[in-house]
């Protein structure tokens, strides 16, 4: 559903799913990755920038795919983001 509500723009929603999705499987770094991306494009940027460190935890590649992710424009330029991408 999180893949739904982010294609017709309702981010609230998408994180809401992709919150519950963590809870219940809290070791799938896609989840964390998504809802990293959600929280990005609500403009909340300490939730994405704890969802994506969380993400790059469990995977390291999803760093790469962060750096190239439009969903983060929002807070790329941030210095929380530029020392997680650059660890």
């Amino acid at each position: 559903m999180g893949h739904s509500y982010c294609k017709i723009g309702d981010f609230e929603r998408a994180a809401d799913c992709w919150s519950k999705s963590v809870e219940l499987r809290p070791d799938y770094d896609s989840d964390w990755y998504n809802l990293a991306c959600a929280y990005a494009l609500l403009g909340k940027e300490s939730e994405a920038l704890e969802s994506l460190q969380k993400s790059i935890e469990l995977n390291p590649g999803n760093k790469k795919l962060a750096r190239k992710d439009s969903d983060f424009d929002s807070i790329r330029e941030s210095e929380g983001f530029k020392r997680i991408i650059n660890q």
